[in-house]
């Protein structure tokens, strides 16, 4: 994966193409006098940056999750999504971390209904990390959940 990072005036935009190596740039982006060609987004990675603790091995940011953070988050996630929707349809979404399954199912049911609100649940493949613990207690409320679970989690007991 290769990233750049600009700042453009007092904010910073990254931009990152996830797309297979043979797929042709299907825009340029011009950003203080640097012409970029942008593959179209194959791959949509979302960092959730929230875990029960810091793990000694873990270079990634990540904070205890409070609910007003965690609450904000979820808000400024689904404006992202609201403002790169038109320019990408994933095949893949990963929800990585921290620790997705931090979040309640609220939560997630705020990040779904806005993937699909934005006609963005066509991808073939959704993953999202878990915390063992955490899957058990989601699971059979997921399985009960039908607005959600046919979206991304198809989550069953062995």
């Amino acid at each position: 994966m290769k990233a750049a990072t600009f700042n453009v005036q007092r904010s910073t935009l990254n931009i990152r193409s996830l797309a297979a190596s043979n797929a042709s740039p299907t825009s340029t982006l011009e950003v203080g006098g640097w012409k970029l060609e942008v593959a179209p987004v194959s791959s949509l990675y979302l960092h959730v940056p929230f875990c029960a603790h810091k793990c000694e091995y873990c270079a990634f940011y990540s904070a205890v999750p409070r609910e007003d953070l965690v609450g904000r988050y979820v808000n400024a996630l689904v404006r992202e999504l609201e403002l790169v929707a038109p320019e990408i349809k994933p095949r893949t979404v990963f929800f990585g971390g921290g620790t997705p399954s931090l979040l309640n199912l609220k939560q997630w049911e705020q990040i779904l209904k806005a993937f699909e609100r934005l006609g963005l649940l066509g991808a073939e493949e959704w993953t999202v990390e878990c915390n063992p613990a955490r899957s058990e207690e989601h699971t059979s409320e997921l399985q009960s959940q039908s607005t959600i679970s046919y979206a991304v989690f198809c989550l069953k007991k062995k």
